[in-house]
């Protein structure tokens, strides 16, 4: 047991390595896979909650692989740009804060960060704004906006299709945390940048022009759409319909009333790379015992495993992280899992290399010659993070009582 935990430790860290390079380097993502391959044939002794996880973990690649083209798709029709086109003209700022955190509820964070990065940049700079600030508002919010629906990240999936939850037991326990983190980020954000040039100002704009762009075909197509892909994760599941099933649908009506589909826009690697990350993660976990460590249902102890469940995922990237826990459990998770949510959506975005849209980011915001070291960015993470993680984990705290 000791050699094969070992082995199982050594692939999954050069499987963490190889992944978190993938967004650089696209052939390392087969590299990832074949470590997790390999394990699994030298190693391979899952049970069969390993399977169901792993299972779990191949329906939420399923959905990355679905959801993401739909994101693309939609800015390519120009809907997002409409959006922003339509926010009103004085004190833009929460307005943009909302759609940011609207975006990663419904979509989910990586295409939240995909779509909307480079339109803040944009947005900051022809209004005279700083870029740097309003660059972060899709990645701050990936993390603070992401844990109230099934599609919001992939982490909610997994849990969702392994621990058999409820749509509308997800809502519940992290949707007002979810809500009072994305309050708490504002003014911390707002606080973070003061003395830039981030304030708001006067836009030209008028209430006329407002829906005049709404009742422009990228309109018409995308509220349809977004309306349907927002029903389906809430009610979706209720009825037997899977998140990647919902955003398949909304991918072939985009296809035919809004455009192509460019094989670009399919994360075909990073669900690779992620894919065999996630086996080393449950090789590793399904040879250890998390369950006496889980059990914890104090205040302190939800509040140790919360952090705990986010710093592991901060090391490997929050998909295998919750893996690993979900493996070491072996079933015996209980009431622990929205502690456990909370903490590997919010505090693995500290570290850039915590989430895979972090890395998408950071890739993007380099193209636009942004000053952001990787340094920097962790700091302005912590800041606002931290603090908004820990107002959330309180209100997690409080509605705890009523739960059954």
């Amino acid at each position: 047991m000791g050699l094969s935990l070992l082995l199982a430790a050594v692939g999954l860290i050069l499987s963490a390595l190889a992944t978190l390079m993938v967004f650089k380097y696209r052939r390392l993502a087969y590299l990832s896979l074949a470590i997790g391959l390999i394990e699994l044939g030298l190693l391979g002794h899952l049970t069969g909650s390993d399977r169901q996880i792993l299972t779990s973990l191949a329906s939420s690649l399923a959905f990355l692989l679905t959801a993401a083209p739909l994101g693309l798709m939609l800015d390519r029709v120009g809907f997002f740009k409409v959006l922003a086109e339509a926010i009103p003209a004085k004190n833009a700022t929460p307005y943009l804060w909302i759609l940011a955190a609207l975006t990663t509820a419904i979509f989910n964070l990586d295409a939240s960060v995909v779509l909307l990065t480079p339109l803040y940049i944009r947005y900051a700079q022809s209004t005279g704004r700083d870029p740097i600030a309003y660059a972060f508002q899709p990645v701050v919010l990936s993390l603070l906006a992401s844990s109230p629906l099934v599609g919001s990240n992939l982490t909610n999936l997994i849990a969702f299709d392994y621990l058999r939850l409820s749509t509308g037991s997800l809502l519940y326990h992290m949707g007002p945390p979810s809500v009072i983190a994305c309050v708490a980020g504002y003014f911390l954000w707002k606080r973070s940048f003061r003395g830039s040039n981030a304030v708001d100002g006067d836009r030209p704009d008028s209430a006329v022009i407002h829906r005049r762009l709404l009742r422009t075909r990228a309109a018409r197509i995308g509220l349809p759409i977004s309306l349907v892909m927002l029903g389906g994760m809430l009610f979706g599941p209720g009825v037997g319909v899977a998140p990647w099933e919902v955003a398949t649908l909304c991918d072939l009506a985009l296809i035919i009333f809004g455009g192509g589909l460019r094989a670009s826009y399919i994360p075909i690697p990073t669900a690779l790379a992620t894919g065999g990350l996630g086996i080393c993660a449950v090789e590793v976990g399904g040879r250890l015992n998390l369950s006496g460590f889980l059990s914890h249902q104090g205040d302190l102890g939800w509040l140790i495993l919360s952090i705990s469940s986010g710093v592991l995922s901060m090391v490997i990237n929050n998909l295998p992280g919750l893996a690993a826990i979900l493996a070491g459990a072996h079933g015996k998770l209980g009431g622990s899992i929205w502690p456990v949510l909370l903490g590997v959506n919010i505090l693995p975005g500290i570290a850039v290399t915590g989430t895979l849209a972090n890395i998408l980011w950071f890739s993007i915001v380099s193209g636009f010659k942004l000053e952001i070291t990787l340094a920097s960015f962790s700091k302005l993470m912590l800041k606002i993070a931290g603090p908004s993680f820990l107002v959330a984990f309180v209100v997690l705290v409080l509605i705890r009582p009523s739960l059954a």
